[in-house]
């Protein structure tokens, strides 16, 4: 429980901005982001903040990628760190 309540925090605090930021400088470039200001705003539809909006593939794509990205590496993480631990545990028990 504990860690499907951490990846949701993870999802929601870190993925979603990083989905943001990748969707920008996919339609803008890092010009765009870094230069012109330009940011994609959480509002649904999602728009970008000089008012156009976020392509839909552009959307779908930055969002399932950053979301897999995080679990899938955050779940892979968590089994690695379990076996490690594992194996320091049973050299002290022997």
């Amino acid at each position: 429980m504990c860690w499907a309540i951490f990846l949701f925090l993870t999802v929601i605090f870190v993925s979603w901005p990083v989905k943001y930021f990748l969707a920008v400088c996919w339609v803008y470039g890092t010009q765009g982001y870094f230069h012109d200001g330009i940011r994609a705003l959480r509002v649904k539809p999602p728009r970008f903040s000089n008012g156009a909006p976020v392509p839909m593939n552009v959307d779908i794509v930055t969002g399932f990628g950053t979301f897999f990205a995080t679990v899938l590496g955050l779940t892979l993480l968590l089994i690695f760190t379990l076996r490690f631990y594992q194996r320091l545990t049973k050299k002290r028990i022997r």
